[in-house]
């Protein structure tokens, strides 16, 4: 493998001589600051000029901005928020009902579970159950009079609490907060009780936490069962609700039990719910958050005590993902030492790391400044996996091509002649993989989910501003090695000095160490052999996949048909995601409630709205990046509710719609005035009731908002059933109170809110083709006054749709990423054949993933839609580097071609392929699910990608890689020219040169490809100024 000086001699005569290397070895302290300087600038102008805050999730950020059903349900929160109730029953200070709203997103729930002794916590449900704790005891009962009293004593409890303008206290007076609701309401324990009959309620709590009398406890667990008519007995409702469903007459033990406490919006504070619901949700999170620590310092050895909420578990995710995130210091950690292992430099190490890091805030300023993307949170963070893979495999890429450099020119070869070298055959093995790449993320920007668009624009800007970095930066850094650490190696600063003599002087540590004492060192001897690595793909590896190649092709195909077999089984989430594995205490928490109690249908189902006088929403003025910013609510000018025909229009609907049985939820569970709820219905009867019949037509608008305004008010048994009618937006007016400006009639379907796509769409298109039939319906003059009804249904509908269009969007992204890979791999190598080739490597790479998903029981969810387009980008890099470097060899067979491939490319292939893998494990201890399935995947991509480019890919080249020109471009054009000159010759009359003469000069210049296939294989390696390593 050797080469001989000759050889080695006229390969340096052959390179030309490039500007970047020449700078790079004559003026190396001066262009190295340069290329530094340029990243800290864009850096300083960062930190002053722009903002580096993260933005934190929020469910509204996937959320397809553009889609009808994003655009009707922001339009009803815009105007719900524009248009608060402000008439008679109002507080004075023009807010609404502080409170006076239940919200089963922010209630709060102190949670007991059992323990099975020392052993730890209980799994969710599982055979361990009967053996744990039994919490219906007096000690049980006496730890739940703590917590709650804990949090009951909170004085900022009445910022959040529910406000029920009934609730009296034992007095008589008003009380700030509805009681808690437990297992200790019962009169037997701590509650105090007033009233006979159907009036009999709870008014207080007694003070202490002792432990009830034995004959209490008695009458209290006998309290919790009673008999129906025929005798049975049967646990009572008013406390199954707060003990498990394993508590039964039969066996009054359970382990677990709640205390739940409601909470009500808007805060104080804020007009309505949606009023800077960013605020509220910030406010009532760090309550919350300090709230859930004091609870939980009641857990024993024997029960654990959570305080829970669906809100403070989305508060919490923040943390968790900083948590989180924080492993990619040890993927950062472990990236270093595989660079310093492969360089055997842990200057080289330290230069590459600094390079990767300062193209972060160099990208963030493009990302930023340039391209005005305000959006950054934990997706942007993640890709630095994506770059220190990248980063790396650049950094393989240049320092091998160095390396080889001396095998091919000669260790005598001046510095400027071998860095020309390195730099063309790095740089342009280097671009081909990081246009393909970035290119592959630019495509993405186009999707219509915020977070993966601009995802694809950061993505795509590190990518290419990284290479840029690596050749500018690891040039020169390559030469300060070359220069004073390459024989004396960092290991020397830790060496102790030996004794001042003529054969060993003593070296000062600011000689051995420092760059300021640094003087170059004395030239090895050559090297004219390639790597042990290198040696084994050249030889052994390129046999044995030549010797099976038929094999290991058949095996290829059969792996892809098997996968996309498993991959047409793929579907969107079945149940809705969680991004908490059921280990997590809150997790534990949340699911224990849901599972482990009775649930509360009304507050699980899918709220169906149909209203009219809004048609949607107004965005102009709004950032896409903001998804807070709902934007401008868009009214039907045309509402107009004060003629007899409009209101009966609106009674006719609640008719209409009740007679759809197979929209509406039927279960006696909930109560009717629950399940269907039609304001105009109540007003009618209130109206028949004071003697004024059932509907009139009013003068003004004016009119009929004062006399709905008195229907609100209307006294009943001390309290307004009615009011909340008002409060609650079911009907809206404007400020002046002349005009109504919306309303809406509200029905609880079938299906649970939380439902996927899979089950929610169906719903959807049925409640939208009875809406559409009962719109057309209409008689026009009723349309006309009143309009065309909506339906919406809150997050539910709009949520679906971004799980339809992120699992469109990842098959659409990698149809258009393979055709950019394919167009790039056109263009950089100049051969279509070879393009093709490498193209189905990916495509190949992209099925597997794909059947692996399948096999892991995944599905197309958030994490894997967005999961396999970033991981994707990891698998352009082998495929590219092989397929370049085969095009590039200088010989025309096959298996010269792909032996010289691996050769050049085998290795950087390899250590790329392990620093990515490497720093993708470090992302399993993760507790977000996404984080480790995100780590799943980039694992599973590396070695697929490690697995084609090493065997398939070779297999393939040896069956089926194109041979001397064919497939060339520019030999296709050198064809066409040399037809059209003959053409000429033949045309012309004056004597000329023969075509042999012609193209005598033009064979000379190398252009026609040598067809001595028998030649040393060497001779790849002789003028190959272009050829490319990585």
């Amino acid at each position: 493998m050797a080469h001989t000086a000759a050889e080695q001699e006229a390969s340096a005569a052959s390179v030309k001589p490039i500007l970047w290397a020449r700078l790079s070895v004559n003026h190396t302290k001066k262009t190295c600051a340069i290329s530094c300087a340029v990243p800290i600038v864009a850096l300083v102008i960062v930190i002053f000029a722009t903002s580096l805050s993260i933005d934190d999730p929020s469910e509204r950020d996937f959320l397809v901005r553009d889609d009808i059903r994003s655009i009707r349900e922001d339009g009803r929160r815009a105007a719900r928020e524009r248009y608060p109730y402000r008439g008679r029953g109002a507080p004075p200070d023009d807010t609404a009902v502080s409170r006076g709203e239940s919200s089963f997103y922010h209630d709060l729930a102190i949670l007991f579970r059992g323990r099975v002794g020392k052993d730890g916590p209980v799994g969710i449900f599982d055979d361990t159950q009967s053996q744990a704790t039994n919490l219906l005891t007096k000690e049980g009962l006496a730890l739940m009079k703590k917590a709650e009293d804990v949090l009951w004593m909170d004085p900022e409890l009445g910022q959040f609490c529910l406000n029920d303008p009934s609730a009296r206290d034992c007095d008589g007076n008003p009380l700030k907060c509805v009681l808690p609701k437990s297992v200790l309401m019962s009169e037997h324990l701590y509650g105090r009780w007033t009233g006979e009959g159907e009036e009999r309620r709870l008014c207080g709590r007694k003070e202490g936490n002792q432990q009830v009398s034995d004959v209490a406890f008695d009458d209290f667990i006998d309290s919790l069962v009673e008999r129906d008519q025929d005798g049975n007995l049967f646990v009572k409702p008013l406390f199954s609700s707060y003990i498990g469903t394993d508590f039964t007459p039969d066996n009054r033990e359970s382990w677990v039990a709640h205390s739940y406490f409601p909470i009500g919006v808007p805060f104080e504070g804020f007009a309505t719910e949606d009023d800077r619901s960013a605020e509220q949700d910030k406010a009532y999170d760090t309550w919350a958050s300090a709230a859930a620590e004091l609870a939980e310092g009641f857990t024993t050895e024997d029960v654990d005590v959570f305080l829970a909420s669906s809100a403070l578990v989305n508060g919490s995710f923040n943390s968790i993902i900083v948590r989180d995130l924080s492993f990619s210091i040890a993927a950062i950690v472990m990236v270093f030492f595989v660079i310093w292992f492969h360089t055997s430099s842990a200057f080289l190490a330290s230069s590459a790391m600094l390079q990767i890091f300062l193209a972060f805030p160099f990208s963030y300023f493009f990302y930023r400044v340039v391209f005005r993307q305000n959006y950054f949170a934990a997706l942007q963070i993640l890709v630095i996996f994506l770059i220190l893979g990248i980063g790396a495999d650049d950094v393989f890429v240049f320092t091998d091509a160095w390396r080889q450099s001396v095998v091919v020119l000669g260790s005598q070869c001046d510095l400027v002649t071998r860095m020309s070298w390195t730099y063309r055959r790095a740089a342009k093995a280097m671009s081909v993989t990081s246009i393909t790449t970035a290119a592959a993320f630019f495509v993405t920007a186009s999707s219509p989910i915020m977070p993966i668009g601009t995802l694809g624009v950061w993505a795509g800007t590190l990518v290419l501003l990284q290479f840029l970095l690596v050749i500018t930066i690891y040039p020169c850094s390559v030469v300060i090695w070359y220069r004073f650490w390459r024989a004396r190696p960092i290991t020397n600063c830790f060496r102790r000095a030996v004794e001042n003599s003529e054969s060993a002087p003593r070296v000062p540590l600011w000689h051995r160490c420092l760059p300021l004492k640094w003087r170059p060192a004395a030239e090895a001897n050559g090297v004219d052999e390639y790597r042990s690595i290198e040696k084994l793909f050249r030889g052994k590896w390129t046999n044995a996949v030549n010797r099976f190649r038929f094999i290991l092709l058949g095996v290829a195909v059969v792996l892809v048909a098997v996968s996309l077999y498993l991959a047409t089984r793929l579907q969107p989430p079945s149940e809705n995601e969680e991004f908490l594995p059921e280990s997590n205490p809150l997790r534990v928490a949340v699911i224990t409630l849901d599972r482990a109690f009775p649930r509360s249908e009304a507050a699980l189902q899918l709220e169906v709205r149909i209203t009219w006088g809004i048609v949607g929403t107004d965005r102009t003025g709004t950032s896409k990046f903001d998804p807070a910013d709902t934007g401008t609510p868009i009214l039907d000018e045309k509402f107009d509710l004060k003629n007899e025909a409009g209101q009966r229009h609106l009674l006719n609907a609640c008719i209409f719609f009740r007679s759809k049985k197979n929209l509406l939820f039927q279960e006696e569970t909930i109560d009717a005035d629950d399940r269907i709820q039609c304001w105009i219905e109540k007003y009618k009867t209130w109206r028949e009731d004071m003697g004024n019949g059932n509907f009139e037509t009013f003068s003004t608008e004016a009119a009929l908002i004062e006399d709905i305004i008195a229907f609100g008010n209307h006294e009943t048994d001390g309290g307004k059933p009615n009011l909340p009618y008002l409060t609650n937006q079911h009907i809206a007016f404007n400020d002046e109170l002349n005009r109504i400006v919306f309303t809406e009639l509200r029905f609880l379907s079938p299906v649970e809110a939380a439902e996927p796509y899979k089950v929610m769409f169906p719903v959807y298109e049925e409640w939208q083709r009875e809406l559409d039939a009962f719109n057309d319906q209409t008689p026009g003059a009723i349309k006309d006054s009143v309009g065309n009804a909506i339906a919406t249904g809150g997050y539910s509908w709009t949520y679906m749709i971004t799980q339809r269009t992120l699992v469109r969007t990842m098959f659409v992204g990698i149809a258009v990423m393979l055709a950019v890979a394919l167009v790039a791999l056109c263009i950089s190598t100049a051969n279509w054949a070879i393009a093709i080739v490498a193209t189905a490597t990916i495509s190949g790479i992209v099925a597997m993933l794909l059947g692996l998903i399948s096999l892991y029981g995944w599905e197309l969810g958030i994490t894997e839609s967005i999961g396999v387009v970033i991981a994707i980008g990891y698998s352009f890099d082998g495929a590219a580097h092989i397929a370049t470097a085969y095009i590039e060899s200088r010989n025309v067979q096959r298996f010269e071609r792909t032996r010289d491939a691996l050769t050049d490319l085998g290795i950087s292939v390899l250590f790329g392929a392990l620093t990515t893998f490497l720093a993708g494990c470090m992302l399993f201890p993760a507790i977000i699910v996404f984080f480790f399935k995100f780590a799943g995947l980039i694992v599973s991509t590396i070695a697929l990608s490690l697995l084609w480019s090493l065997v398939f890919l070779p297999s393939m080249l040896l069956v089926l890689g194109p041979t001397g020109d064919f497939g060339s471009f520019k030999a296709f054009y050198r064809k066409l020219r040399s037809r059209s000159l003959k053409k000429q010759i033949t045309e012309s009359e004056e004597p000329h040169a023969s075509p042999k003469e012609i193209f005598a000069d033009e064979a000379q210049d190398g252009g026609f490809a040598e067809s001595n296939s028998n030649k040393d294989d060497a001779v790849h390696h002789k003028n190959t100024a272009g050829v490319t390593l990585s």
